[in-house]
């Protein structure tokens, strides 16, 4: 679920936020990269969830109907495969209940998004309440996901306020769980299965600790190289997440032997187009490219395998 572009994510928001904070030790900065890090699994718990309580919550509504105002060949949430599946899988509900994940304290919430979606066009259409161009069951999926529910101000907010470590992974966990299910309805499978945190959880979190203290450890250096590079300009004069990408950049280039130069490079540009100004990415590329040179010719570049220092 959280690749590596993400885990790098994760460190520029935990390094910009020790950066900018007067009283931020470096242990508490540090223990918060991860519990953001972790808490990215218990969101996207939280937000299945939403889900299905959406299909409860229709459940509920359309029992309170009269049963004259009923047809049988409207067809309801729980006709859907994804959410038919949350509500009776295992492995979900074994995770939910050990990470405690409920809407329970938060019956408003969903009373108003339910509210919300029964009045949306695609809702009613699916429903069969409103004429319009037919949504088959991938199609209903993904909107929930990605216009539906999922992406309401007032979900979004009450996230906020649920757990703070939420919401610098809100836009990935919703993304994922939408091309999740985009390649599950591509690939015409007819098994759903959890997304796991990591690859590798040993490896990233030895990878977001590394990146982070290493990045804060050698800040002076880096520091002095990049300003031996930009014309002696006061290094505050360059824009601080342009130094701190430039950083993270220097830091994963001398110390991760076994990730390739050009990829560290790459990366750190692509973030920059994302984090920085527009500029940016030919900036961060340029003073890279001088460094690497330095570096390069007095062999302080080590890294372990063939043709990772081109």
């Amino acid at each position: 679920m959280l690749n590596r572009r993400q885990l790098r994510i994760l460190v520029l928001q935990a390094l910009y936020a020790y950066h900018h904070s007067d009283d931020m030790t470096l242990g508490t900065a540090s223990k918060n990269l991860i519990s953001t890090t972790r808490s990215s699994f218990d969101l996207y718990l939280m937000l299945l969830q939403c889900l299905v309580e959406m299909e409860h919550k229709e459940e509920l509504y359309l029992s309170s109907k009269s049963k004259h105002t009923q047809s049988q060949n409207h067809r309801t949430l729980s006709d859907l495969s994804f959410i038919s599946w949350l509500k009776n899988d295992d492995a979900f509900k074994k995770e939910t209940k050990k990470r405690k994940i409920s809407w329970a304290n938060h019956r408003d919430v969903i009373d108003k998004l339910f509210h919300k979606l029964k009045s949306k066009d695609e809702y009613l259409i699916f429903t069969g309440k409103k004429e319009g161009k037919n949504l088959n069951e991938r199609d209903m999926t993904l909107w929930l996901v990605s216009h539906g529910v999922l992406t309401e101000d007032v979900l979004v907010s009450t996230i906020d306020e649920i757990n703070v470590f939420y919401a610098s992974s809100f836009d990935h966990v919703v993304d994922m769980i939408y091309k999740s299910l985009k390649n599950h309805f591509n690939e015409g499978s007819d098994k759903y299965k959890l997304l796991e945190l990591y690859k590798d959880e040993k490896e990233d979190e030895l990878f977001i600790k590394d990146l982070f203290l290493k990045s804060i450890e050698n800040d002076q250096y880096f520091e002095k190289l990049i300003s031996e590079k930009t014309d002696n300009w006061e290094v505050d004069r360059i824009a601080m997440m342009d130094t701190i990408l430039l950083k993270m950049a220097l830091t994963e280039i001398k110390h991760f032997s076994s990730i390739p130069v050009k990829v560290s490079i790459n990366e750190y540009i692509e973030l920059s187009k994302n984090y920085s100004t527009p500029k940016s990415r030919i900036f961060i590329n340029g003073v890279l490219d001088k460094i690497m040179n330095d570096l390069k010719r007095k062999g302080e570049i080590v890294k372990t395998g063939r043709g990772l220092i081109e």
